[in-house]
């Protein structure tokens, strides 16, 4: 058993050299941002965060593993957020996928089927923001987007929607960006709200304007509302959220990625409640229970208002699951 455990360990070490090897030969390929837009959109959001953090009201929203998480990672962006801030160990672990090339393989099959070879191609090269680990030469792309990639093309596939003709998505939890530049990059005129945790509200802030540009990008805060045709990051802060429930509410879809079932009973009863800003189609990824986050299969109670239309453990990670749901009728 010992010997066992020294060889996984090595492979495991192997693996990672091999990722990191791979990702340097393939990072000059990917879509150069200017890093001096980086930092000047670093310098005013960590401003802007200084003078905020205390005043937003959240944490009775978030589990114990999230609260330790966000005090490491707000150290982290207020001391000096590098150009490649995707590489911290925190972040990597809490918001960065790196699967066994397996199901990145089947990942990426779906990915190439649903959007067809020229779009996919687009779509999965990366941007050299935060500087993630690439994974694939060919596409120079990372796991996370391809993983990113395959939720939408598992739910059009699974909905029969067409996610270009998606003209709202509000995601809960939005990691530090990616999915809203993708669903920004296949249909550049979408609407995006993201509601999340503060600290990470900013770090989505300053990767969106890297990687999208100024002009993309509305920071949803005091007064300020929803713009359509933009990404519109509202931080977490009750007050706010409620005042901005008519604007974020009717779109097209809710979307929350394993944000949704990592949170306490409190925010899951939020959501429900909200009947998840009235969105017409519900993408919810989701966990099998543990001891960090316990009320993950509660997301399966589903209000009255919507129909399950799809749900399955997902073909690539063993006790994780998609459930798809439609609205049932408009007035609900």
């Amino acid at each position: 058993m010992h010997n066992r455990n020294i060889w996984r360990y090595l492979n495991s070490i192997s693996g990672k050299i091999k990722r990191h090897v791979l990702s340097w030969f393939t990072s000059p390929f990917t879509i150069r941002n200017d890093k001096a837009l980086f930092v000047s959109v670093y310098q005013i959001a960590r401003a802007k965060y200084a003078k905020s953090k205390d005043l937003y009201e959240y944490t009775e929203y978030l589990m114990p593993a999230w609260q330790e998480f966000v005090s490491v990672i707000e150290q982290y962006f207020i001391g000096n957020l590098p150009f490649s801030f995707l590489r911290h160990r925190l972040l990597k672990r809490t918001m960065f996928v790196q699967l066994p090339n397996d199901s990145t393989k089947l990942q990426k099959k779906l990915v190439l089927e649903y959007f067809g070879m020229e779009k996919a191609k687009q779509l999965l090269r990366e941007h050299n923001t935060g500087a993630p680990i690439l994974n694939d030469f060919e596409y120079v792309s990372s796991g996370n987007t391809t993983h990113h990639l395959y939720h939408l093309a598992k739910f059009g596939t699974e909905s029969g929607l067409r996610i270009e003709n998606i003209n709202s998505i509000v995601e809960w939890g939005g990691g530090y960006g990616n999915m809203a530049r993708l669903a920004k990059t296949i249909n550049k005129d979408m609407t995006y709200i993201i509601i999340d945790i503060p600290i990470f509200s900013y770090i989505q802030f300053v990767y969106l304007n890297s990687t999208l540009g100024r002009n993309a990008v509305v920071l949803c805060e005091q007064e300020a509302g929803v713009e359509k045709g933009k990404v519109n990051i509202v931080p977490l802060h009750i007050p706010h959220l409620l005042a901005l429930v008519s604007q974020i509410s009717g779109s097209d879809v809710f979307l929350s990625t394993w944000a949704l079932s990592e949170s306490n009973l409190k925010t899951q009863e939020l959501i429900r409640n909200l009947n998840y800003f009235e969105a017409r189609n519900l993408l919810i990824a989701y966990q099998k229970e543990d001891e960090l986050f316990p009320f993950a299969r509660n997301v399966e109670h589903i209000s009255d208002s919507y129909s399950v239309e799809f749900q399955s453990e997902t073909e690539y990670l063993k006790d994780n699951y998609y459930l798809f749901c439609k609205k049932i009728r408009d007035d609900c």
